[in-house]
């Protein structure tokens, strides 16, 4: 599991990253906040092929902040 960081937008800590067929959500249960990272148009036939092409790229978006590089 990734080392999250807070909230952006309330510094909650409550976070959890949900696996779909879609892709992957990171989420923050405190105030709703969330970023995906998704297939788009489509769905994948398993969880573990949506894991394997999203999972960082969501982990990555969440853990971006204004005062990082891109």
């Amino acid at each position: 599991m990734a080392d999250l960081k807070p909230c952006p937008f309330c510094g909650g800590e409550n976070i959890t990253i949900i696996i779909m067929l879609r892709g992957v959500k990171v989420e923050c249960f405190t105030c709703g906040a969330n970023v995906r990272s998704t297939k788009g148009d489509g769905m994948y036939k398993t969880l573990n092929n949506a894991r394997k092409y999203h999972y960082k790229n969501a982990v990555r978006a969440w853990d971006r902040r204004a005062d990082n590089e891109p």
